[in-house]
């Protein structure tokens, strides 16, 4: 895949980390009961901790630069916002890569 939109590879994988974190989350809240002999609730905190643990350094300049602009409080309140973002532009992306090679039509018809 080219490397234009101005994204990083840092972006793109924090895209695929935070559709996995949704993911766990999903999980937490509808999962089994056991998963692997573990607990579910205690395997979904662990794994959200570990995706969080890699995604807060792919953005560090971004946090650490609405730290130093807005304080800690700020930060934590625009985290999920920020990894929501990452999500919907990775459902977005898929999306309109599913409809180019499906073959359907890039213009739209006027009703």
């Amino acid at each position: 895949m080219p490397a234009d939109l101005n994204l990083r590879w840092s972006h793109r994988f924090s895209t695929v980390l935070s559709g996995l974190l949704l993911a766990t989350l999903i999980f937490l809240a509808f999962g089994h009961r056991v998963f692997y002999g573990v607990p579910a609730v205690w395997a979904a905190a662990v794994a959200t901790v570990l995706l969080l643990i890699q995604l807060l350094p792919l953005d560090g300049r971004f946090y650490s630069f609405l730290l130093e602009r807005r304080g800690a409080l700020f930060v934590l309140r625009v985290l999920p916002v920020h990894l929501l973002y990452y999500f919907y532009s990775g459902v977005t992306f898929c999306a309109i890569w599913v409809w180019h090679h499906a073959g359907r039509p890039t213009a739209f018809r006027r009703a």
